[in-house]
């Protein structure tokens, strides 16, 4: 299944998504960003870099790190607020010691790409976990589907396999799968009456 949207259009999501999210919680240390039609070239680039750095698989933390390099790079220092004239940062620290808005806005940047980047392939990361919780991940493909139900289960398989690979083995987890699954299921049914 091809990916629907290119790296710039995923770009431009997650920066407005994040945006919002910074609209709702405000940070007195750090400006709510311009729209994405109002930023600067070379920001839209960076962003569109960050997306391209997560669908080759960076994590959060990495992305963050890379964050950091390249404002170090540009001379900046961590403060206690943004200060484009003195170049300082608060959140010029270890992805761990940002506060917790900051880490709810990674995440978001995270799922944004793995909803929008179709083409990249679910994982469930199943070494070590308990096999009967292992076997409900099977219940989750989708590239066996035509194209339109594939799109509506692969969004239910990332859901699932972010539960899954967050939360510890136990049965609120295969819990959780299971309605995840029963929910795939009629949303994948739902879309196949509407296209007959």
């Amino acid at each position: 299944m091809a990916g629907r949207y290119s790296p710039a259009q995923i770009a431009q999501v997650c920066h407005e998504a994040n945006r919002g999210l910074h609209l709702i919680q405000p940070d007195d240390g750090i400006p709510v960003a311009d729209s994405w039609d109002d930023l600067a070239e070379g920001e839209r680039a960076e962003v569109t870099a960050d997306v391209e750095h997560a669908l080759a698989g960076a994590t959060v933390d990495e992305l963050h790190e890379q964050w950091c390099n390249t404002r170090y790079t540009e001379g900046w220092t961590h403060g206690p607020t943004r200060d484009a004239d003195l170049r300082t940062h608060p959140y010029l620290v270890p992805y761990d010691d940002l506060p917790a808005a900051q880490h709810e806005e990674y995440e978001l940047f995270a799922a944004v790409v793995d909803t929008l980047a179709d083409d990249r392939p679910v994982e469930f990361v199943t070494d070590g976990r308990d096999p009967e919780t292992v076997e409900l991940t099977a219940h989750f493909a989708y590239t066996h589907l035509p194209d339109d139900l594939a799109a509506i289960a692969r969004a239910c398989a990332a859901s699932a396999a972010l539960m899954f690979n967050h939360l510890p083995d136990g049965p609120e987890l295969r819990s959780g799968l299971q309605s995840l699954r029963l929910a795939k299921n009629a949303f994948v049914s739902a879309a196949a009456v509407r296209r007959d």
